[in-house]
């Protein structure tokens, strides 16, 4: 593996919301990044963390100011994994 290369793995977009309700299913739908040569993040261990950022959120509302939908998230990482003792 080179550690100095980051690759992204998991999908590289997916639908969050279709027919005005949400669809993310959180066992496929991700995306990660690791070392250049890793191709499942689970090949990496001694993970750091949960790490997290505070919430995000956007409100979409009509022309007379009432909210229609409201899409909340916020962003979850474990940090400092390592392959046989290469990385962190």
């Amino acid at each position: 593996i080179d550690p100095a290369t980051v690759v992204e793995i998991g999908k590289e977009i997916y639908q969050a919301i279709e027919d005005n309700q949400p669809v993310i299913d959180t066992t496929v739908d991700w995306a990660g990044a690791v070392p250049q040569g890793v191709t499942n993040w689970t090949q990496l261990e001694n993970w750091q963390g949960p790490a997290q950022t505070d919430g995000y959120y956007i409100e979409f509302k009509n022309f007379l100011g009432k909210k229609l939908t409201k899409f909340a998230w916020r962003f979850v990482w474990k940090y400092g994994g390592d392959m046989n003792g290469v990385g962190k």
